[in-house]
């Protein structure tokens, strides 16, 4: 497949600051609503930005990582949560890696194709002829109301009445039309509040042996370079938002500095040398954390593109950058929140919501602390606990 040119990514870049105005029309009913509302979700759609990592030949647009990370940053830049739908409806096209082609074209066959769901295994899955009997619970399913299908990790049952598989890997991914499952209305939080990230139940859904895998853990099924990409891209996506907002917040915070007077005093905030030091300090974390991500994740693709095995280290760094992005950017974000003061404090600043979306982010499971325990259990000479890395 041919590389995607530099004016191509420019462009794809372009096209996300095309929508920083419907972006911005949209943020308070994001909130009410608790999910995207349908004209940012629609916008996506018709820009083929779901479909942005995947193959020309699946109907995709054939991007980079770079080209895509820096499209999760410019969008978390402008709202958390539309950076956070997107790095996941972007980022699920990867599935189509494991799943037969003719499956793949028809789950990413139309322009409005977006994949939502939960890979943790807390469904079950009872093996029948031909397939798989699917039911079960799942948290965490962003951008579940403007998907056309949905993955479910499950635990394999067998016979009747039904028992765990112990043999070979138990579990195994499978995907359900949308209509297939019900939505709950569990998502009632304070960060990354328009995301949708809500519970879904699937009940006794029979899913055929070709729409189920084991992602990242089983056979590609597409040599498409996209495909290679291990397991620690899918946190580096979301490390990426963490930093889109604190790029956000220094802009939001730098916008303020000209105008607000803080009481009591007669000078600018910005002429401040507390203020100063803080936007300086937040740049840098952002700046340093984004470059040392940037690289891991060009080092990892560069050996994806040359056919050679991305080892154990260089995961492992990037594990670290990821985890160092995401920890620094919430520690912009906090500098900044406290150094506007007062004005933190009201919704109408965006200060507010880039904290509650930062430290939103902070706690997904990928960004948690013991993701970045796995890389040092690496560099100490451990074997990772988790079972992908």
């Amino acid at each position: 497949m041919a590389a995607m040119t530099s004016g191509e990514s420019e462009a794809l870049l372009r096209s996300v600051e095309d929508l920083r105005g419907e972006v911005s029309a949209i943020r308070e009913d994001a909130d009410r609503l608790r999910r995207l509302p349908d004209p940012i979700a629609k916008a996506l759609a018709e820009r083929n930005f779901y479909r942005v990592l995947l193959p020309p030949a699946l109907g995709g647009l054939g991007a980079d990582p770079i080209t895509y990370l820096r499209m999760v940053e410019a969008f978390s830049a402008m709202d958390g949560s539309v950076g956070w739908n997107f790095a996941i409806g972007g980022g699920s096209a990867l599935l189509a890696g494991f799943i037969p082609p003719h499956v793949a074209r028809e789950l990413f066959g139309s322009l409005d194709s977006c994949t939502a769901g939960a890979a943790a295994p807390t469904g079950t899955a009872r093996i029948v002829e031909g397939g798989y009997r699917v039911s079960g619970r799942w948290a965490f399913a962003s951008g579940i109301h403007q998907s056309t299908a949905v993955m479910a990790g499950c635990m394999l049952v067998q016979g009747d009445p039904p028992v765990p598989v112990t043999s070979g890997i138990p579990m195994r991914h499978f995907v359900v039309p949308r209509a297939s499952v019900t939505v709950l209305d569990t998502w009632h939080v304070g960060g990354l509040r328009g995301t949708g990230s809500t519970d879904f139940t699937i009940d006794d859904v029979f899913v055929p042996d070709e729409r189920s895998f084991l992602m990242f853990m089983g056979p590609r099924l597409n040599d498409a370079e996209i495909f290679g990409l291990p397991s620690t891209f899918f946190g580096v996506a979301l490390a990426t938002v963490a930093l889109g907002i604190a790029r956000g917040a220094i802009e939001a915070f730098v916008e303020l500095a000209i105008d607000k007077r803080p009481m009591m005093t007669s000078s600018l905030l910005r002429d401040r040398p507390a203020a100063q030091y803080d936007v300086a300090k937040a740049e840098a974390l952002v700046e340093s954390s984004r470059d040392y991500l940037f690289e891991g994740v060009a080092q990892m693709w560069a050996k994806v593109v040359a056919r050679d095995s991305v080892e154990l280290p260089l995961r492992a760094r990037v594990r670290r950058a990821q985890n160092y992005g995401a920890e620094s950017a919430a520690e912009a974000v906090a500098l900044l929140y406290r150094a506007a003061g007062g004005s933190s404090l009201y919704e109408r600043c965006p200060l507010e919501r880039c904290f509650r979306d930062v430290n939103a982010a902070l706690g997904h499971i990928t960004l948690q602390r013991g993701t970045l325990e796995d890389a040092g259990r690496v560099r100490l000479g451990l074997k990772p606990n988790g079972p992908i890395f």
